[in-house]
């Protein structure tokens, strides 16, 4: 059987929005020192998309998670859309700048350092005992 197949795929000169948000996920375990860990989940969201969640994941609180985001793209990455169900705001992004705009906000913004400023007090809870 002859193969029909191109000898070169090609490749993408966008990042995935994985990529940049496993980034996030390992620069959040090292700032809070291993603290607190980012995790991202990918499932595939019919037709054809898909949704990355990023939850912030506790090892020494049972690894307790919090879904901070969902991200929801197509396989061509872009146009896509960020929901920040800690903000209640969903973010629509053109390109990867957008993306990073969006997560730069979400990060940042009042609500989610309560969130980890919380999570990061009852770690130091469960070490001093």
């Amino acid at each position: 059987m002859a193969d029909l197949w191109p000898d070169d795929f090609g490749k993408s000169d966008v990042t995935p929005p994985r990529t940049i948000l496993r980034e996030q996920a390992e620069a959040l375990s090292k700032k809070t020192r291993g603290l607190l860990e980012g995790l991202v989940t990918t499932i595939s969201h019919p037709p054809h998309s898909f949704a990355q969640t990023f939850f912030l994941s506790v090892p020494d609180l049972d690894n307790y998670t919090y879904r901070l985001l969902v991200v929801v793209h197509p396989l061509q990455f872009y146009p896509l859309e960020v929901q920040a169900e800690v903000l209640g705001k969903t973010f629509p992004c053109a390109a990867e700048k957008d993306l990073k705009d969006a997560l730069r906000e979400i990060f940042n913004a009042n609500e989610t350092k309560r969130i980890i400023a919380a999570l990061l007090a009852q770690v130091k809870e469960v070490e001093s005992v």
